[in-house]
C-alpha cells in the first residue's frame, strides 16, 4: 500500500491549517484507528507528521497520542500549543522506544493500532485505505505501507523473518564480503517492487503496521499487554500478530 513519503518529505496534503479533530474522536471501540507516535527531538518533522494526519485519515475517526520522550527541543510546547486534539504523554527523560510506545498503548481506545514515526508523512487517504483493507477480512494480522523518498525510490526496510541464513549473511562479516548476496537480497526483499499487495513478514519501523488492538496483547512477555524490547522485538511483535489473526 503506497502511503508514505519518507524522512523530511515536502508535505503531500497541500496547505495545512490546524484540523478541528474533536468530532473525529470518540471515546470507547467508536474509535477506529489510535495512532501512536513516540517523539525525541524531531520538532519539526513531528509538526509535519501530525499536520499530515488531517488528510491521510480519510474518514476514519481517530485517535492520536503522542509520547515525547524527554525532549529539549521544544516538541511537548508544539504539540500542546498546535495540536490540542493530540493526546500528549510527557516524559522526563527517554524511556525507549518500546515503553513509551506501552504507555500509549494503554490509553488506546481504537479498534486498530498504529505505530508511526514522527519522521514520515502519509499520503492523503492512507489510513482510511488501510482500515478498509482491515475490515474486509477477520484473518488479515496487520498492514503497512510502502515508504518512499522524496525522489520517489522505495526504502528498503521491508523485511522477511530473520532465518539463520539471512542473519549469518546480513549481520556477521560475511555482509562486506558479498554485499550483495542472494541471502540479503531476500531478507530486505531488494527484488519486490511494491507495485501491489504483497505479504510483509516484518513491516518497517516507521508505519509498524495498523493492525488489530487485540493482536497487541499477544504480543508481550510472560502474558503481559505490552510491546517487547531489545533484540528481535519487531520480529517478535510480528508473528505474535499473526499468530492473533489465525487464532479469529
Amino acid at each position: 500500500m503506497d502511503g508514505i513519503s519518507g524522512r523530511a518529505s515536502i508535505p503531500v496534503c497541500g496547505p495545512y491549517g490546524v484540523p478541528d479533530w474533536r468530532a473525529s474522536v470518540f471515546q470507547g471501540h467508536e474509535v477506529d484507528v489510535s495512532i501512536i507516535i513516540v517523539n525525541w527531538n524531531t520538532r519539526d518533522l513531528l509538526r509535519s507528521c501530525l499536520r499530515a494526519l488531517a488528510s491521510a485519515r480519510g474518514g476514519v475517526r481517530a485517535q492520536v497520542l503522542v509520547v515525547d520522550n524527554g525532549s529539549i527541543d521544544g516538541s511537548p510546547v508544539l504539540v500542546a500549543e498546535e495540536f490540542p486534539w493530540v493526546e500528549l504523554v510527557r516524559n522526563s527523560e527517554n524511556v525507549g522506544f518500546a515503553r513509551a510506545n506501552n504507555q500509549a498503548y494503554q490509553r488506546a481506545r481504537g479498534r486498530y493500532v498504529l505505530l508511526l514515526n514522527p519522521d514520515t508523512e502519509m499520503r492523503g487517504g492512507s489510513i482510511e485505505l488501510m482500515v478498509e483493507f482491515l475490515d474486509a477480512d477477520s484473518q488479515r494480522a496487520g498492514v503497512t505501507a510502502v515508504l518512499r523518498n522524496l525522489d520517489g525510490t522505495v526504502q528498503r526496510y521491508h523485511k522477511r523473518l530473520p532465518r539463520w541464513r539471512y542473519v549469518l549473511f546480513s549481520e556477521t562479516i560475511l555482509r562486506n564480503l558479498f554485499p550483495r548476496n542472494r541471502w540479503i537480497r531476500a531478507f530486505y526483499m531488494y527484488d519486490e517492487p511494491f507495485q501491489s499487495m504483497t505479504e510483509v513478514e516484518q513491516p518497517p519501523a516507521a508505519c509498524f503496521e495498523l493492525c488489530p488492538a487485540p493482536a497487541l496483547r499477544c504480543s508481550g512477555q510472560c502474558g503481559c499487554n505490552r510491546l517487547p524490547d531489545g533484540v528481535g522485538a519487531a520480529a517478535g511483535w510480528c508473528v505474535s500478530c499473526r499468530e492473533a489473526a489465525s487464532d479469529r
